[in-house]
This record gives C-alpha cells, structure tokens and sequence, in this order.
C-alpha cells in the first residue's frame, strides 16, 4: 500500500446533487399539500352525503381551510352552524334519507387509505 498517502481523490457534481435534493424535498412538500387539499375536497364531498339535511344549512356552512397549510401543514374540514358538533356526536339521533350523526368521522374512516393515496399519489409524480 505504498503510495496511497499520497493519493489525491477529486469528487465534482456534490453541489449540483445537494442542489437537486433541495429541488426535489420543495417539490415533494408541494405535491404533497396539493394531495392534502384534494384528499381534504373528497372528504367534504364524502361528508356532504351523509351530513343531516333538513333546510341545507349545515350543509351549506361546511368547507375546507387552507389557511394554515404553508405555514403549519394543517387543513381544516368542518361545518360551521352552532348545532354542528352536536349533530355530529349524536349518531342516535334519526335523521331522515339516511343522514346521520358522526358523518365527518364515519367517511374519514371508512376511506383513510382513499384519502392517503391523494397525498402519496401527488408525491409520486415528482420521483417518477
């Protein structure tokens, strides 16, 4: 092994991949809010089906906040109508067409892996 202390070992592009990691986890976190904002729509949409319905009010109060998602990565998805988390927590109620309580909690639930390939869906466009 002669010699080898001598050995000089030059490694170019460092920078450039440094570079394109920075590139690539900004355009992994971007893809994933906008599959957070999508994943967020379908729940609504899931929500409106079964969500109590006697004069659209509750329904109509409902929507998706994506006022908090660049600064804490946080969606917020409800109704807004003073009797909404009542509705919501009392599944025993007998709401008419098939409404019913928990009908936030029920299609998060039901549809978590739907919902999670929103996000994993919209990542993916940026590694492949």
């Amino acid at each position: 092994m002669a010699g080898i202390e001598n050995m000089n070992i030059e490694i170019s592009g460092v920078d450039e991949v440094l570079r394109n990691l920075r590139n690539a986890k900004d355009s992994l976190l971007k893809e994933a809010m906008k599959g957070m904002v999508a994943a967020a729509d379908e729940l609504m949409r899931l929500a409106n089906k079964e969500v109590p319905l006697d004069k659209s009010t509750l329904l109509s109060s409902g929507g998706v906040d994506t006022t908090k998602l660049y600064t804490s990565f946080e969606i917020s998805i409800g109704y807004n109508t003073p009797y909404a988390a009542r509705l919501h927590e009392h599944p025993e109620y007998n709401f008419k067409g098939g409404r019913k309580g928990k009908y936030l909690e029920d299609p998060l639930n039901s549809n978590k892996d739907v919902l999670s390939d929103y996000i994993v869906d919209h990542m993916k466009t940026v590694l492949t």
